[in-house]
């Protein structure tokens, strides 16, 4: 998880932010199964139907928000603002306004990435928090808090504040940044799959009370796994031969 915060916060590239969040939550995962228990097991099951979700809107959106920015600016770290003269809105002789167009392209991929951004990083009211608190309050629920306990709960905290900032300033950088041939406009087949992960992360959100007892339920047969044998052993010997 440490190595993980450290790439995220050391990197510019979306790709590689990307890559070491997926080092993060795996090592979220696999530092909460150590610590055991059948209430964490059920926050990790919570934190992983949403993390996995979210990482694969973000890989989706990768390739057209990269579309946006030219490649020597991105390595250069040149951030100019997108709104230029192709974009502010000439003054109406009729009513006298004076607008900037927000190009649909842009509009699409920034409210995307922004949605991804709270995802990662765990920011209310969206799923990512909810499962990182779950996490956080399982930890704290016992008498005496371990060591390793406030460990994981200070990496947890520390990497979703690395995520956020890692993950703003690439969009500045990406969507802020356009380059001179960005695309006008995006095909729906490389919209609809993003749209749907980030609809079930939110409808994640929007369920989360029905959706976590049933990681509670799925935690305790984990943790007691009697039932699940013999269901299974009984099935095999009553099955024609």
């Amino acid at each position: 998880m440490l190595f993980g915060t450290l790439g995220i916060l050391a990197t510019r590239q979306l790709t590689r932010v990307a890559g070491h969040y997926v080092l993060v939550s795996s090592g979220t995962l696999i530092a909460a199964i150590g610590l055991g228990g059948q209430a964490l097991v059920a926050a990790l099951l919570f934190y992983l139907v949403s993390s996995t979700l979210a990482v694969g809107a973000l890989y989706l959106l990768i390739e057209p928000v990269e579309r946006n920015a030219d490649e020597e600016d991105l390595i250069a770290g040149i951030a100019e603002p997108v709104f230029d003269d192709e974009y502010v809105g000439a003054v109406s002789e009729e009513t006298d306004e004076v607008g900037i167009i927000i190009p649909g392209t842009i509009a699409v991929l920034g409210g995307a990435f922004i949605f991804c951004t709270l995802l990662l990083a765990g920011l209310p009211p969206l799923s990512g928090f909810i499962a990182k608190f779950a996490i956080i309050s399982t930890l704290f629920d016992q008498d005496a808090i371990s060591p390793s306990a406030w460990t994981l709960a200070g990496l947890i905290i520390l990497s979703g504040l690395a995520t956020l900032v890692a993950m703003t300033r690439a969009g500045i950088d990406l969507l802020w940044t356009p380059g001179e041939d960005a695309p006008a406009r995006l095909s729906v087949i490389e919209v609809v799959p993003i749209g749907l992960l980030l609809a079930i992360c939110l409808s994640l959100m929007v369920a989360a009370g029905p959706i976590y007892r049933y990681v509670e339920t799925t935690a305790g047969g984990l943790g007691a796994p009697r039932a699940y044998i013999e269901a299974v052993m009984g099935s095999h010997a009553g099955a024609p031969r």
